[in-house]
């Protein structure tokens, strides 16, 4: 054996010095090699692993480095990226499975929640976020409450989507904050538009689910909540008949002429028997006609063609 400890055979590495004639030799462990071979200057030097063989994939762009260490090398890996086998010469970077075992139990994407779905990227993930949930750069967040169910609005209130949050209020004809008894709020009670001052006058009020509705006398119709008159010389030009209509609140009027008669409201406007109200004709017999009537007079008698007496 050389004195001296020319292989480095005392540094705690493991590398060997075997004498021999007239030199020695060196067998250097892993993360060395021998120096000077052949010459009596030989010894065993580290390897710098870096530089001989892209040990840590630095030169693939993911933002890795190697740095030389005796008798090995380090590995710096980038986000996304682990040191795999740490400790020994196939050190290297490995892409990281943010998603572990992707079930439904992984955390990742809250995909637990079945908010969404991990799926593993070189260096990095994604998450397909279910409907009404978005990826906020990390995992699925709620996106839309209202359309996930993830609100507190009552059964039957109305739930706007906010941005980063949501609103709950009641429909028409409800009273109430429109959030969930259970949560602390007031939920949504019909408003019973009847008991206040009568909306359908002159007609009757009934009250429904969010609403009302109006049952009217003749001559009225319901529209837009409330008992109007309807004009019924519009909708019936001819409703008199003969006469002209002049509309009264909740009926009419007709204006006859001579010969005719009419009701003091609604009705129509009819003929007058006048052979039936008298003796028109004197001593002539009556013939009515619409709108008059005409006599049939005795020898020596004479009445117009129409009206008058004989």
């Amino acid at each position: 054996m050389h004195d001296g400890n020319p292989c480095l055979e005392d540094s705690g590495y493991g590398n060997v010095c075997s004498d021999a004639t007239p030199r020695y030799n060196c067998l250097c462990t892993t993360g060395f090699q021998v120096s000077n071979d052949g010459t009596y200057s030989e010894t065993c030097v580290d390897i710098d692993e870096c530089a001989t063989g892209n040990p840590c994939l630095e030169d693939s762009g993911y933002g890795h480095s190697c740095s030389d260490a005796t008798p090995r090398f380090n590995c710096t890996c980038a986000t996304g990226w682990q040191v795999g086998s740490d400790g020994t010469f196939s050190e290297t970077c490995v892409n990281v499975n943010e998603c572990t075992d992707g079930g439904a139990g992984d955390t990742t994407c809250n995909q637990h929640l079945a908010y969404g779905t991990c799926m593993n990227t070189t260096g990095g993930y994604t998450c397909a976020c279910a409907a009404g949930f978005g990826f906020d750069g990390t995992t699925c967040v709620v996106d839309n409450e209202c359309t996930t169910g993830l609100n507190s609005c009552a059964v039957g209130a109305i739930c706007t989507d906010t941005p980063m949050s949501y609103t709950c209020s009641c429909p028409s004809g409800y009273s109430g904050n429109g959030i969930d008894p259970r949560a602390g709020g007031t939920g949504c009670t019909d408003v019973d538009e009847c008991l206040r001052a009568n909306p359908c006058t002159p007609g009757t009020c009934m009250n429904t689910a969010g609403s009302y509705t109006c049952s009217c006398p003749s001559g009225y119709v319901a529209s837009g909540g409330a008992c109007v008159d309807v004009n019924e010389c519009v909708t019936t030009p001819a409703i008199c008949g003969v006469g002209s209509c002049t509309n009264r609140t909740g009926s009419y009027t007709c204006t006859c002429p001579s010969g005719y008669t009419a009701p003091g409201s609604g009705g129509t406007c009819t003929d007058v028997n006048e052979c039936t109200t008298g003796t028109p004709c004197g001593l002539g017999m009556c013939s009515n006609l619409a709108g008059t009537y005409a006599c049939s007079c005795p020898a020596g008698y004479a009445a117009p063609a129409t009206g008058g007496t004989c």
